[in-house]
């Protein structure tokens, strides 16, 4: 029987939601997301769960907060200047802004505090330090990942 293996294009239905249940993403209905194992695109967690699997294989598991949004970094708390956000917003404790980096990746920033004129903000992911229940079922092995098999969906 053919396992998923890193390399592989895979097909999977999925639901991730945190400790309590709320669910955090899934699959669509009856939509199988494709993605290829091993890109580094996926939690390291659900790509490691998957790895291993055979078509119509289930699997519900904890992925713990190392492999999933990884633990808090200090560093990632930042003081800014109010005037490095967009013009007409104005920077709220709990308010959520997307910045784009020096290197051009974006960066969801959560404002954790505001003194005046500076703004304490936080870029560590917000499920960052959660460990994560995933339901999985592989439900197909697509072949090798090939550059013109582009892959779909997303966690």
């Amino acid at each position: 029987m053919t396992r998923a293996r890193t390399g592989d294009r895979v097909a999977v239905t999925y639901r991730v939601t945190r400790m309590g249940g709320e669910v955090v993403d899934a699959s669509p209905e009856g939509a199988p997301l494709e993605l290829a194992l091993g890109g580094g695109k996926y939690l390291p967690g659900f790509e490691a769960a998957v790895a291993g699997m055979a078509p119509g294989e289930s699997k519900d598991i904890v992925i713990p907060p190392e492999e999933a949004f990884g633990v808090f970094d200090a560093e990632l708390v930042l003081e800014l200047s109010a005037d490095q956000f967009p013009e007409g917003s104005a920077p709220e404790t709990g308010s959520c802004f997307v910045m784009e980096t020096e290197d051009g990746r974006r960066s969801l920033l959560t404002v954790v505090g505001v003194d005046g004129d500076q703004v304490v903000v936080d870029a560590n992911h917000p499920l960052v330090g959660e460990a994560l229940r995933l339901e999985v079922t592989l439900e197909a092995v697509l072949g090798p990942d090939t550059p013109e098999a582009p892959v779909t969906g997303g966690t």
